[in-house]
């Protein structure tokens, strides 16, 4: 937890500094948008690489080098004059914190059967809280002292490498961690094209469409309704923060109180509830901005751990794989798109037009998909999903 914490700290270092890194390198909104798309790109399209070495190879050996990349490379975000080097920065700094997600979350619901969503959930809300933490600090930082500020993460770095190698020495010692190394999964044709796979992929893409709007738009939308860029900025990070915090802990309850074999009812009320609230609050400024923002986005981020636990527990003998679909595949999807469309769309009629459009495109289409599948989902109603047996 404490290098999830870390590792997502790291990677908010991109979003509340679009428009500052922007102006900073002269380049247009557009510009950054495909930078942002590229960091996500990153983050996401690597998760099902790295969760597949993790599952052949149990590569626990990762985690501090991971820790090390993800340091080195976004630190430096703030400190570079060159565009492209900054490009570079951030893909590198994608990659990394897309090869962590699968292990890690691999790891957390591995630790009990039973409650594999409250775990999932655990682990997640970790995350959410570095997130959070990283959008109102580095906002404040680099708004004190410019962008250089980013050199922080050097700092932090040195006490969670150690404890990176702690955590993963630990967790081989433990009984569910003496598996053969070189254990696989052999599926069925089809497999992973299964009904029920592809109508959750559909939900967790389509989820994770207005979650990527609202990250990336903000920076802008800030901009457009407070005219003082140091306020403007503070006021993203801040709002950004918000955003995520109430993710994680809307992910943690709905590992609280939702039963394990009945995730479609609540991922249908999470995606009403969500709908008009994330719609209205780019239309509003102040305090009320905050509220439905808030209230909204807690809505939302009960799907993430539901979504994911399902997935693991179709997939059983490769649950990183299984992780980096739903957490990464999926996200990567929707993390490349909604930059480029927010950022496009929002240039022309304005932030605050442009988000309730593409927040309600992505939350509609996820509703649709969550009502096609079925009321309860086990391994059993895909008969060709997973073997009986995992092939050693």
């Amino acid at each position: 937890m404490i290098t999830h914490i870390f590792i997502d700290m790291g990677g908010s270092v991109i979003s509340p500094l679009l428009k500052r890194l922007g102006v900073h390198h002269q380049v247009s909104d557009e510009a950054m948008g495909v930078v942002a798309s590229l960091f996500l790109a990153g983050v996401s399209f690597s998760q099902p690489l790295f969760g597949y070495i993790y599952d052949r190879f149990r590569a626990y050996w990762l985690m501090p080098v991971l820790v090390l990349i993800t340091g080195c490379s976004l630190a430096c975000v703030g400190l570079v004059d060159s565009f492209a080097l900054l490009v570079v920065l951030v893909i590198v700094g994608g990659l990394s914190i897309g090869a962590f997600h699968p292990a890690g979350t691999a790891m957390a619901g591995s630790l009990t059967e039973k409650r594999r969503p409250l775990t999932i959930a655990i682990f997640l809300f970790a995350g959410t809280l570095g997130v959070a933490v990283g959008f109102w600090f580095v906002a404040r930082l680099v708004d004190a002292q410019g962008l250089g500020a980013t050199a922080w993460l050097f700092a932090a770095m040195a006490p969670v490498l150690v404890i990176a190698i702690l955590a993963s020495l630990s967790y081989r010692k433990l009984p569910h961690a003496q598996q053969h190394i070189a254990q696989q999964t052999s599926t069925a044709p089809g497999g992973y094209f299964s009904r029920t796979l592809l109508l959750l992929f559909g939900v967790a893409t389509s989820r994770s469409f207005p979650v990527f709007v609202c990250i990336t738009g903000m920076s802008f939308l800030m901009t457009e309704k407070i005219p003082d860029a140091s306020l403007a900025l503070r006021s993203t990070g801040t709002a950004l923060a918000l955003f995520i915090l109430t993710q994680g802990a809307g992910g943690l309850l709905s590992g609280l109180f939702t039963h394990p074999k009945s995730e479609k009812p609540g991922i249908i009320i999470s995606l009403v509830i969500a709908l008009p609230l994330l719609m209205l609050f780019p239309t509003l400024s102040g305090v009320w901005l905050l509220v439905t923002l808030a209230l909204g986005s807690i809505a939302l981020s009960s799907t993430i751990p539901l979504v994911t636990a399902t997935g693991q527990r179709l997939l059983p003998h490769s649950s990183a794989l299984a992780s980096s679909i739903f957490m990464g595949l999926a996200w990567g999807t929707s993390g490349v798109a909604a930059p480029i469309a927010v950022t496009w769309l929002g240039s022309w009629i304005g932030y605050g037009r442009t988000m309730p459009i593409l927040i309600g495109a992505g939350l509609l289409v996820s509703l649709a998909c969550t009502l096609a599948l079925p009321r309860v989902i086990r391994p059993t109603d895909d008969s060709q999903l997973v073997p009986s047996e995992p092939i050693v």
